[in-house]
């Protein structure tokens, strides 16, 4: 980008002298030979060479003047509507942009780059305002749900079933804030990571083995049946990041899978890659709603009812993409879900199977 900028106001000057030279001379031809036709005709008397050259001259200067002005107004015309449409930006208006053309082709790629600046100024302005309004809905909810809770829990005359039921309402609502204030810290943390995330090598078919485990009691209260293919495999990653991931993903396979239903988990390791399979036979996501998954707080028709705040997918995402691989999802209603999480070998490890 420096380079660009450098280059770019040297080119301006050479075309801007260019031009001033060639109008000035351009002129001085001009205009001398009107006055040598002019002589020629005896429409004008001879004068001295001196005042002659200076008649050129200074006719000559006043044109080219006139002329470079009306030039270098079109010239640098996109230069100040750039600047204009800068302090615009400057001043928090992102809806800015401005004309790609000129005589320059640096001043039209300036121009483009500007408008593509503005348009990703502008979405991460409507991303922000979309997250501070989904976190104050979010928290607003089960905020709600713990006021209205405790205030019961003050009624005279209470039973203790009632009393207990409140309680553990109280204690739902506020593991949920919890949850969530976590998940948006970590997110925060993650989207603004400017170093790389600490590496160790690790069982990933263990980890995994620990996720299915840690849902046991959720798969079998569904009588869900598991298929697990799980090689042996180490892999150098961030086993905490990654432990995130895979709860995630194998929570929400658990969570939206019908009773009776299966899920199965598989590992792939390969040379140059390690590829995890999880799919189940759960309710589906909606094709309109497959795009939009792995956005914070987005939840799908299919999801509205049942527990989560919709960051669990758009952090999984961004562990993974931090670990240079690729999360993707296909599904059909009714039918289940399949994600699929490729994880690159890093250059200095291999997976060993």
């Amino acid at each position: 980008m420096k380079s660009k900028k450098t280059a770019l106001r040297p080119n301006l000057i050479l075309f801007f002298c260019a031009a001033v030279f060639l109008i000035t001379t351009g002129s001085m031809l001009v205009i001398g030979a009107i006055f040598v036709f002019l002589i020629h005709m005896g429409l004008f008397i001879r004068p001295r060479p001196f005042f002659l050259f200076l008649a050129i001259a200074v006719s000559s200067i006043l044109i080219s003047t006139l002329l470079a002005r009306l030039i270098g107004e079109k010239i640098f015309a996109p230069i100040k509507e750039l600047n204009h449409a800068t302090k615009q930006i400057a001043d928090g208006n992102f809806r800015v942009s401005i004309k790609e053309e000129g005589t320059l082709a640096e001043v039209r790629e300036m121009a483009h780059n500007f408008n593509r600046m503005a348009e990703e100024l502008r979405r991460t302005e409507i991303i922000h305002n979309d997250f501070a309004r989904n976190v104050s809905h979010e928290f607003k909810t089960p905020l709600s749900s713990i006021e209205g809770y405790a205030t019961l829990l003050q009624s005279p005359g209470l039973s203790e079933e009632k009393r207990l039921e409140y309680a553990s309402r109280i204690i739902a609502g506020t593991k949920r804030l919890t949850t969530m204030t976590g998940n948006i810290l970590m997110l925060s943390r993650l989207e603004n990571q400017q170093t790389g995330i600490e590496r160790s090598a690790f069982s990933l078919d263990e980890q995994l083995r620990q996720i299915v485990l840690l849902y046991e009691d959720e798969w079998n209260r569904k009588e869900l049946c598991l298929e697990l293919d799980l090689p042996a495999v180490t892999y150098v990653g961030n086993e905490e990041l990654l432990f995130q991931v895979w709860q995630n993903l194998f929570g929400n396979a658990v969570k939206f899978s019908n009773p009776g239903g299966s899920v199965f988990l598989q590992l792939l390791p390969e040379e140059k890659q390690i590829t995890v399979l999880l799919r189940d036979t759960g309710i589906g996501i909606a094709e309109k709603d497959l795009n939009r998954i792995f956005e914070k707080f987005y939840q799908g028709e299919q999801s509205r009812n049942t527990p989560g705040n919709g960051l669990g997918l758009a952090l999984a995402k961004q562990i993974v993409e931090l670990h240079d691989g690729s999360i993707t999802a296909s599904s059909s209603l009714q039918e289940g879900t399949e994600f699929t999480v490729i994880l690159p070998v890093p250059a200095e490890a291999e997976p060993s199977s």
